[in-house]
């Protein structure tokens, strides 16, 4: 059954209380991430992306930075394998496009480098520690 949402960029200004609780309970609460750790002095410069359902909730989140990472890519738990994480990949790397940028790049938890690797990412280097979690260096090329 596929859940009813659509994706959009929103300010960090209007939405960063729904923006954190989702972050906050994907990276802190499933995934152990210290809470320090989630909080990003970098959120105001960065381009937000949500999924929101028919009730204006935020369902999924990924940001953008000026230098072209992607991240915070989270999606509630009983919404995952419906789409929404490739509907949100798909809109930031078309608004990327479309913004002039040539390549993005992205840190890939470990076991979802397969899921960005579907999109265009490729490896590059080895496996690192972030937050106490496997990641890989990633990049995607938007030409």
């Amino acid at each position: 059954m596929g859940a009813e949402y659509s994706v959009t960029e929103v300010s960090w200004a209007t939405h960063q209380q729904q923006l954190m609780t989702l972050r906050i309970a994907v990276f802190v609460g499933e995934q152990g991430i210290a809470a320090d750790d989630e909080q990003d002095p970098n959120d105001p410069y960065c381009r937000h992306f949500v999924a929101m359902n028919s009730d204006n909730a935020v369902i999924g989140c990924g940001r953008l930075t000026p230098e072209g990472q992607i991240g915070r890519m989270a999606v509630q738990s009983a919404l995952r394998q419906t789409g929404i994480g490739s509907a949100i990949l798909q809109h930031i790397l078309q608004c990327a496009r479309h913004s002039g940028s040539k390549t993005v790049f992205l840190h890939a938890q470990t076991d979802a480098a397969e899921f960005y690797a579907r999109h265009g990412f490729i490896s590059n280097g080895e496996a690192f520690i972030e937050a106490g979690i496997p990641h890989i260096g990633m990049h995607c090329h938007l030409a």
